[in-house]
């Protein structure tokens, strides 16, 4: 009988992003029949005090301090890396940034913001790649991008992966640079407890969000950004197929003699849009009640025509100052917000293909289907099956 791989996995269990990793990494087990070695256990914390007497084939970590990463280093054996800490320890599969701060501006820019900014507390080196990563996207395409942390500084990066501290001096620099910040505008933050402080400022200095400030954060941690009183937009990481990318690596490393891995960067799966950027932000007021026209009407099956009539404008002019605005036609909007309402339900409810078209205002299942497919390249069940998260549990802090 061929022995199992014994696999030591030390990814935190303490957030939705470490355990959809695990569930990753746990698919790609059951295919091969490795027997995984792991616990409970936060990013921050030691190194299980069983680590010193194991002995096994490989290690899938997410290390943030150069002592923890010099110690699996000792042990000689393949290793694959999803965290790092800026310095010599490296990632080796990880989210992609740009791909990232794309998806960010192009959700942002859809709902008609032409200006952004982008928050993260603390200057740790993820943090940063992350916001450098936003602002080259957002200047490339021809806006700017406030970039400043709260207290008016960039600082100095930090190698290590810490907590930094919370305290009511942090609270009252970031508050005064909300405050600083031009309105209309977008934020990008760089995780989802950070987008919360950004919502926690918002509120106490009474700025509205999202009509003011639209925020959008990272991980999509359902449970909490659902349960927060302005529940809050965010990114989907796509753990999951970090956390599978990471196994098969690491497969690769047990069974071919000198492979040496290159960096994996995986495309986020899909941004959860929810209250904290449902706004409409453009400056031409026709526009902006067209975009709320189509947003609350979109299920009546309506058309440019419902659009054209609404708003008192011709036809063309309504077109040409679409474009304008938006970058787009009233037509593509009406679809565009067709397609977010529908992959909002298939990745959060259970209804058939059939309600669902008639829900987002579709003829039929068969024309919503093959719209679905041609605009995402994928097919509704595909969809459903890759990106629901109905199953999924609470958050731990």
């Amino acid at each position: 009988m061929r022995k199992k791989k014994d696999i030591l996995v030390l990814v935190e269990t303490s957030t939705l992003n470490g355990r959809n990793m695990l569930e990753g990494i746990a698919k790609f087990a059951r295919e091969q029949d490795w027997e995984i070695e792991f616990e409970q256990r936060g990013i921050h914390d030691p190194l299980p005090s069983w680590f010193y007497q194991w002995q096994g084939s490989g290690i899938i970590s997410r290390t943030v301090t150069q002592k923890n990463a010099d110690l699996l280093r000792a042990k000689g054996l393949p290793t694959v890396e999803l965290a790092g800490n800026g310095s010599s320890r490296q990632f080796d599969v990880a989210v992609d940034d740009m791909l990232l701060a794309r998806m960010a501006f192009d959700h942002l820019r859809e709902r008609g913001f032409h200006r952004f900014a982008c928050y993260a507390f603390g200057h740790a080196w993820w943090a940063e790649a992350k916001l450098d990563a936003f602002v080259q996207v957002v200047r490339s395409q021809g806006f700017s991008c406030e970039r400043i942390t709260p207290d008016g500084r960039k600082g100095k990066k930090s190698a290590e992966w810490h907590v930094p501290q919370w305290d009511d001096s942090e609270q009252e620099k970031l508050e005064r640079w909300l405050k600083r910040l031009p309105r209309p505008i977008g934020i990008f933050a760089v995780t989802d407890r950070h987008a919360k402080r950004v919502l926690d400022a918002c509120h106490r200095f009474g700025i509205s969000v999202p009509e003011e400030i639209a925020v959008l954060g990272t991980e999509n941690d359902q449970w909490f950004c659902r349960t927060l009183d302005l529940p809050l937009s965010s990114i989907d990481v796509n753990g999951q197929r970090v956390g599978y990318e990471a196994a098969q690596m690491l497969h690769r490393m047990m069974h071919r003699k000198g492979f040496k891995p290159t960096r994996i960067l995986i495309p986020p799966a899909f941004v959860a849009a929810r209250r904290s950027t449902d706004a409409v932000a453009v400056e031409d007021p026709d526009i902006a009640q067209a975009m709320r026209f189509i947003r609350e009407n979109v299920s009546r099956r309506i058309g440019v025509e419902d659009v054209v009539e609404h708003v008192g404008l011709s036809r063309r002019t309504l077109e040409r100052r679409f474009l304008q605005s938006l970058g787009r036609s009233p037509y593509d909007d009406i679809q565009r917000v067709r397609m977010e309402w529908a992959k909002e339900l298939l990745r959060e409810t259970d209804l058939t293909a059939v309600a669902i078209a008639r829900t987002v205002g579709v003829s039929s299942s068969r024309y919503l289907a093959r719209i679905f497919a041609e605009q995402n390249g994928i097919s509704m069940n595909k969809y459903r099956l890759i990106y629901s998260r109905r199953d999924q549990g609470r958050s731990g802090d």
